[in-house]
């Protein structure tokens, strides 16, 4: 993760640089840990208010929230690939992606996939059931195209 800004104002700097406290502070256990639903364990860390975006405004909201200025700046090579959000499960980070793309001003590509695999064994295909291709289809990784 990269929280470094270069061409920011003082107030971003400030920002960026208690973020990155905050996460080395974590790292660290230097955060005092909380319990939760009245256990002893303490494994629990209360995320700033100022770190957290309002699930109510919904993925529309959450984009703008995140993304600040995408109107004006979304088409620089570097606006987007210099951001990014952080989510549970890469399905919801595919679905953000989907909103932002749809709001891009920009020529889209379309890659093609196949959907075959070679049997590198000599046992008749009997390892073959192990991995199936729709298997290997549902595979979803980051950094990597979904096949559809």
């Amino acid at each position: 993760m990269r929280l470094q800004a270069t061409q920011t104002s003082s107030s971003l700097h400030s920002e960026v640089a208690s973020f990155a406290q905050w996460i080395l502070d974590i790292g660290n256990g230097d955060i005092q840990g909380l319990s939760f639903n009245n256990t002893t364990e303490e494994n629990w860390i209360e995320i700033p208010q100022s770190f957290l975006v309002d699930l109510n405004l919904g993925i529309t909201g959450m984009i703008y929230a995140i993304y600040k200025g995408l109107h004006e700046m979304g088409s620089a090579p570097d606006y987007l690939r210099d951001r990014g959000s952080l989510a549970c499960r890469n399905d919801e980070v595919d679905d953000m992606n989907s909103q932002i793309l749809l709001r891009h001003e920009g020529e889209n590509k379309s890659y093609l996939s196949a959907d075959t695999k070679v049997s590198l064994t000599d046992d008749g295909g009997r390892y073959d059931m192990l991995c199936t291709v729709e298997y290997l289809n549902s595979l979803k990784c980051s950094g990597v195209t979904n096949h559809c």
